[in-house]
């Protein structure tokens, strides 16, 4: 079964050569094929067995978590001192 690289970014995000991705590593293209060998990092094969790597191992790696899409977080805060600065006054 094949699997469009289209699918594959909708799943994993952006898709990475080699040489892009151990450019972003600061790493060689020797050092990904042998982290692949060992397990350390494993890359992904396309059907012709080509490697290649996805954003997902990227924030993986580099221990990125993945960004909340679902909202904002917001901090409030409210400092008062015993003086009332004009504008400012100590809640009752």
């Amino acid at each position: 079964m094949q699997i469009s690289s289209k699918v594959i970014k909708l799943k994993y995000g952006k898709i990475y050569k080699p040489k892009e991705f151990a450019s972003m590593l600061g790493v060689s293209v020797i050092t990904l094929q042998r982290w692949d060998n060992e397990g350390k990092l494993i890359a992904y094969r396309n059907p012709k067995g080509r490697r290649y790597y996805t954003e997902t191992q990227y924030r993986e790696y580099r221990g990125i978590q993945k960004e909340n899409k679902v909202g904002k977080t917001i901090i409030y805060c409210e400092s008062f001192q015993s003086k009332s600065k004009k504008g400012f006054r100590k809640p009752d």
